[in-house]
């Protein structure tokens, strides 16, 4: 039984995720935030003030020190006592200095009564100075006293009361790119370089080129797939014993020559609907364009929508030939080595009722030569717009995107954003990814991952759990019983990943679980309801923490009406039955989109391709609300929930992903939880003190 992927290690200093308070909280620590703010505008303003008044005290008394000085120093004038003085005038009495010299003693006078004059503004201006100084030393020392009187009302806050209880950190992602194609979905090209510009180029040239119905370059497919190419591929079905001589000869005859060599290579082979809806081209495509070998490597088609390494020039058809029908491939340790046209699978009527009953006994060879038409087609088109440019572009996109793909993850996760983190959900994740996080700081030094005991090695398709170092006891996995609780057989192995465990910080139980939805989301709600009875009959009490791709969508119905998808209003309305919450909530109307890409033209279902310059308005455009954190709404409430698709934390809204720096077409989402019971609490004190302090503002 698969129980912890990644090896345990010790406990090791980890600092969690700041808490973001609540809406309420959020109010009051902004209302505190602007007193605070202005109480120290105030007090600087004030201490000002003080300097300037003291600057000007100083000044003041040097300008009467300086006047005085100088009356000291004034030349006194003196009377000659023998020459006659004039009799004093009783009106206008005239002073002795001035009788004796009536310049010089004018001008003495002027001088003195001026300094004089000086001297007692200065004292004046002192004094009120100094009442000016003991005023804005009051005042400074009233802000002084407010500022500490906030800082001890914010330090006994009931805003902070939900510190002191429960609060988790949680993120959730579906860490799966695009398929092995990694053209077939726009990507945001943010190499910052010309290449980026040659993308752009590239993508617009063909989707110009296959978008166009009156189109001079859709020639007939023998001008692309000529004769003598399709009768190598029959000597090589021959060699192989894929069919009987026979049905290669009614192949021939009435497929090939009868109709598909005359085809168009546009509009008779790309955009055929029947031709997808028999699933004679998208069928062989899935099972040989990258295939996993029980070695852990992958081989590859040589065809232009995968990671194929060499060169697809004049040479490509012999390579092609060589990998379909002379490279016996091992894909399991029980089976013997095999080449992949025998790969192969017989299209049923059954399940696809739009091929004929005669198309699905020839179904294998009809596979093999529409493939061999389809990747020639391809072939021909790229190097009609880029001959230089595509490969690449390739290359550089598989590196981002495939080939560094686990370790781009890895990479994001290990950032002080996510490392803290108390559990991360993930899905559609490899093993591999799992063996990965082991040999880096992200399995040795962060978390520990945990897979689902019945996990299919074969898929890149598992959830996995990661739960923080030294925080987690009694880990046990209980994946095997709540798939015995879904209804119907809706989950495929490895699609869920359901744990109990303890947290050590809380002491308390906790069902932990990963799932991702099937693509129209109709297992999402089996699965919540199986994962709630599990917890209900099996793990009463429990806490509740769920990440989950749900593959919901705004629009669920097709033209007539008809539900074919899961709505995001009929999730909401599901768990809510069960009285569970979701990080954004459980308005629809509000949910956030976590997805966002389109199609290109460079792939095999063109009746879902978007041109670029419709890649953000076209309804076939994927941009839906699939990925949720859920919890029960009376055991805990989140305090801030965000989206993530840059890998840093961030959402940039108006761009289609994966990116070359995102790796993934499924936005991260992440919250904060705090116990409901404590977050309640202390929404009614802060609403309490609000009220204080409004009435003690206005007293």
């Amino acid at each position: 039984m698969v129980v912890a992927v990644v090896a345990q290690a010790g406990l090791r200093g980890l600092q969690e995720v700041q808490m973001v308070p609540e809406e309420e909280a959020e109010r009051l620590e902004a209302a505190e935030q602007a007193q605070r703010v202005k109480a120290k505008a105030d007090a600087a303003e004030a201490a000002a003030r003080l300097d300037a008044a003291l600057r000007e005290a100083e000044e003041a008394k040097a300008q009467a020190a300086a006047a005085q000085e100088q009356l000291a120093a004034a030349p006194p004038v003196v009377i000659e006592e023998d020459k006659p003085v004039d009799p004093v005038d009783p009106v206008d009495p005239v002073d002795p200095v001035d009788a004796a010299d009536p310049v010089a003693a004018g001008t003495a006078k002027e001088e003195g009564g001026s300094l004089a004059n000086v001297a007692h503004e200065a004292e004046d201006l002192v004094e009120k100075l100094k009442e000016t100084l003991s005023e804005e030393a009051t005042l400074l020392a009233s802000l002084n006293e407010k500022l500490a009187l906030l800082a001890d009302e914010k330090e006994s806050s009931p805003v902070a009361a939900p510190e002191n209880g429960r609060r988790l950190s949680v993120a959730t992602w579906n860490m799966a790119a695009i398929n092995n194609n990694p053209f077939e979905y726009w990507v945001t090209y943010d190499d910052g370089g010309d290449q980026a510009k040659e993308y752009y180029e590239l993508m617009d040239k063909i989707s110009a080129f296959l978008s166009d119905d009156d189109n001079p370059g859709d020639v007939e497919v023998s001008e692309v797939f000529t004769e003598e190419m399709f009768q190598e591929l029959i000597s090589a079905m021959v060699e192989t014993d894929l069919a009987s001589p026979e049905d290669l000869n009614t192949v021939g005859e009435d497929y090939w020559r009868a109709d598909y060599a005359n085809r168009k290579i546009v509009a008779g082979i790309l955009k055929d609907p029947t031709l997808g809806a028999k699933r004679l081209v998208s069928m062989p495509d899935r099972v040989t364009n990258t295939i996993q070998l029980a070695d852990g490597t992958k081989a590859m088609r040589p065809t232009v929508i995968n990671c194929y390494s060499e060169t697809l020039a004049d040479d490509w058809w012999a390579k092609w030939r060589a990998f379909m029908f002379a490279t016996p491939l091992k894909t399991s340790d029980d089976e013997d080595p095999e080449v992949p046209a025998k790969m192969l699978p017989t299209i049923k009527k059954a399940k696809y009722p739009a091929i004929l009953a005669e198309e699905e006994r020839l179904s294998v060879p009809l596979s093999a030569t529409l493939l061999a038409i389809f990747d020639a087609v391809l072939v021909h088109i790229v190097n009609r717009a880029a001959a230089d440019a595509w490969q690449p572009i390739r290359s550089a996109m598989c590196r981002a995107l495939n080939e560094r793909k686990n370790d781009r993850t890895a990479e994001i996760l290990e950032t002080d954003v996510y490392n803290g983190m108390d559990a991360v959900f993930l899905q559609e994740s490899s093993l591999a990814f799992a063996a990965l996080a082991e040999t880096r700081d992200l399995g040795q030094k962060y978390f520990d991952a945990y897979a689902p005991s019945n996990n299919d090695p074969s898929r890149d398709q598992n959830s996995l759990i990661l739960l923080k170092k030294g925080a987690w006891t009694n880990v046990v996995d209980v994946s095997e019983k709540v798939y015995a609780r879904i209804d119907g057989n809706k989950a495929a192995p490895g699609d869920l990943c359901v744990y109990t465990a303890t947290r050590i910080q809380d002491a308390k139980t906790y069902v932990l679980a990963s799932f991702h939805g099937d693509t129209n989301g109709l297992a999402t709600t089996p699965v919540v309801d199986a994962v709630h009875g599990f917890r209900k009959h099996d793990a009463s009490g429990a806490s509740l923490l769920f990440g989950l791709d749900a593959n919901t969508y705004y629009q669920c119905a097709n033209d007539a009406g008809v539900k074919y998808k899961a709505c995001v209003a009929d999730f909401v309305a599901d768990f809510k039955v069960h009285a569970i919450n979701s990080c954004y909530g459980t308005d629809p109307d509000t949910m956030e989109h976590t997805t966002f890409n389109a199609r290109t033209y460079l792939q095999p279902q063109l009746n879902k391709a978007v041109k670029e310059s419709e890649k953000t308005t076209s309804s076939l455009v994927d941009k839906n609300p699939k990925d949720f954190i859920l919890f029960y709404q009376s055991d805990l409430e989140a305090t801030a929930s965000s989206k993530d698709n840059a890998g840093d934390g961030t959402f940039k809204d108006d761009i289609v992903f994966p990116t070359l720096h995102f790796p993934s077409d499924h936005a991260i989402t992440r919250t904060t939880l705090v116990d409901a019971a404590a977050a309640h609490s202390a929404a009614a004190a802060a609403a309490a003190t609000t009220t204080t302090s409004a009435a003690a503002a206005a007293a």
